[in-house]
């Protein structure tokens, strides 16, 4: 699967692996983390619904931008200041595709799951 919500870490090297292919001029990777805003902890829940769209993400940025590939993984519950939220990849065989496809899918993602900061 192409994209993903899940509740435990992920591992960065294995994803970027996932991405490398021989016609890949370019890998671009995007590491999200909770940021420190005053609470300790911010609290993300997902539904089927925000599930079926996350999956059609990669396929569609693909298309658009031309891009050899895309993998898109969101984790969900709660996560303190410093844990990795999200992780957004993709390869291109030129960096220019690579950038504006990786920065549409961060754009998409924050769009379909919201944060709620805790205190």
């Amino acid at each position: 699967m192409r994209a993903r919500i899940q509740r435990e870490k992920f591992e960065v090297d294995s994803l970027t692996r996932e991405l490398d292919q021989p016609k890949a001029g370019a890998t671009v990777v995007f590491l999200g983390k909770v940021r420190e805003f005053g609470g300790e902890a911010v609290e993300i829940k997902t539904d089927e619904n925000m599930v079926e769209q996350l999956s059609e993400l990669p396929q569609k940025a693909i298309k658009k931008f031309n891009l050899l590939d895309a993998v898109v993984v969101h984790r969900e519950g709660k996560l303190r200041v410093k844990e990795p939220i999200s992780f957004i990849g993709v390869a291109s065989g030129h960096r220019e595709e690579a950038f504006k496809g990786c920065e549409w899918l961060i754009d998409q993602v924050k769009k379909l799951i919201p944060l709620k900061e805790l205190k």
